[in-house]
């Protein structure tokens, strides 16, 4: 017969088993992501007639990879593509199917304490955002380039433990950067608008955890 003290300590270690979650301990983290790409801007550039482009609202799909460097710093890779529509709208309108693609680095800030697997942190980084569309070679060759930006990254996240081993991950990040359109200086007559640009991105993924600390 077991003595009452071994079987106490047996009793505190199958709790402890199942009281701290697979994903508390996780260094290494991968989450697939679905969501909605939701550009905030239209463009405009003035040829006499006001010429709009703007970006329609499209559904995302991705993948996050994410190494907690310290229990409440993480280090974080982020890549997210869109089938998008480009609207051109000036005496007319046309549409041209296309894709988007955000791909950047960031950081991941914990504002819980450094245990729980429920937590909400801030997310801040830098990458690049880029569209092509069908018109493209058409607007090059018309002197209108749309090409990669610098983007920065500002947002926040909650993660849920819904699953013994996994969790659900929401992200809500405001993707800024300069105009994509870059316009041939001999075209005369032709004013630019505002250069400021804003994706807003919300996700959703099942994180994953890989590697253990």
């Amino acid at each position: 017969m077991k003595s009452p003290l071994r079987r106490l300590l047996l009793s505190l270690t199958i709790a402890s088993s199942f009281t701290v979650p697979a994903l508390a301990s996780a260094a290494v983290e991968f989450t697939p992501v679905i969501g909605v790409v939701h550009p905030l801007k239209a463009q405009y550039v003035d040829f006499g007639t006001p010429l709009v482009f703007g970006l329609s609202t499209s559904a995302a799909y991705g993948a996050r990879v994410t190494w907690w460097a310290q229990r409440r710093v993480a280090l974080e890779a982020s890549a997210v593509g869109a089938g998008t529509m480009l609207k051109l709208v000036g005496g007319g309108a046309i549409d041209s199917p296309g894709t988007l693609f955000q791909g950047d680095g960031r950081v991941r800030f914990r504002l819980n304490p450094a245990n729980p697997t429920n937590h909400f942190d801030l997310i801040g980084g830098v990458g690049l955002s880029d569209a092509q569309f069908e018109l493209t070679d058409f607007l090059d060759r018309s002197g209108i380039k749309r090409k990669a930006r610098t983007e920065w990254v500002v947002g926040a996240g909650a993660t849920v433990d819904v699953w013994s081993n996994a969790a659900l991950r929401i992200d809500v990040e405001d993707h800024l950067h300069a105009r994509n359109f870059e316009f041939d200086p001999a075209i005369s007559g032709l004013s630019p608008g505002d250069r400021g640009q804003q994706d807003l991105t919300w996700t959703a993924g099942v994180v994953i955890p890989i590697c253990k600390r």
